[in-house]
């Protein structure tokens, strides 16, 4: 049983053009990129449960460590950086062809990378801007204060249960799952935005609903694994 490498899709061991994305499948590489494979699983269980365990880190901060919902809210926006860093290692590795002939700066992946972390940067900025008025907002109506005392420990405990989760589905599925063999670096560079917006639009209005702790966390873990699994099915159809 083999696969197609641009597409994903089974194809018969002896075919030398995918009759799913018409694809040439040269002499040469025939037997590299069909190699028999394991049909790929529907949901990437095992980055899905380290995913689980990296979103109960803001759980524990809030039980042992007082953790607020405003500790919870920056250590998610932190979340996207690590999402941020590990795209541009996609796109580095990136090897699939475009089914369009690309011309110009944008077949340079050089340039996406430069393009990206300029475009990222400045999200990132205006999102820790939304978030922080939000926050003075709050407080100001409420006549509350969110502590922002834990936010070095938030660094440093909490940012690294989410790039060690970020790292293993890096490793298992974009690397040992060779999703970098299907994708070029331009359907990477657009790849993070989908899941960043849905995660932080889901924790940025339970943080200004006054959603309590536990409720903030496992919304953003539910819509997080949608995210996931969807950014792999995504990556396995190119």
């Amino acid at each position: 049983m083999t696969y197609c490498m641009e597409c994903g899709k089974q194809i018969p061991d002896d075919a030398l053009i995918c009759p799913h994305c018409r694809t040439h499948m040269a002499a040469e590489t025939t037997e590299r990129n069909m190699q028999p494979v394991t049909a790929p699983s529907a949901v990437p269980w095992r980055t899905v449960v380290m995913l689980v365990l990296s979103n109960l880190v803001p759980l524990i901060g809030v039980w042992f460590f007082g953790w607020d919902r405003w500790s919870i809210v920056f250590l998610y926006w932190m979340e996207s950086a690590v999402i941020g860093f590990y795209a541009i290692l996609k796109m580095i590795m990136a090897k699939g062809v475009p089914k369009k002939p690309v011309t110009g700066l944008g077949a340079k992946s050089l340039f996406l990378i430069v393009f990206f972390m300029i475009h990222f940067g400045g999200f990132m900025i205006v999102h820790l801007a939304l978030l922080t008025g939000a926050h003075m907002l709050i407080t100001a109506i409420a006549g509350t204060r969110e502590s922002t005392s834990s936010i070095f420990s938030i660094m440093l405990s909490g940012s690294s249960g989410m790039f060690l989760s970020h790292g293993a589905s890096f490793i298992m599925n974009y690397w040992f799952g060779i999703e970098y063999q299907r994708v070029t670096p331009a359907q990477v560079m657009i790849s993070p935005y989908p899941r960043i917006i849905l995660m932080q639009f889901v924790s940025f209005f339970s943080f200004i609903l006054f959603a309590p702790e536990l409720v903030m966390v496992l919304f953003k873990t539910v819509f997080d694994i949608i995210g996931h699994v969807l950014e792999r099915r995504m990556f396995r159809k190119r």
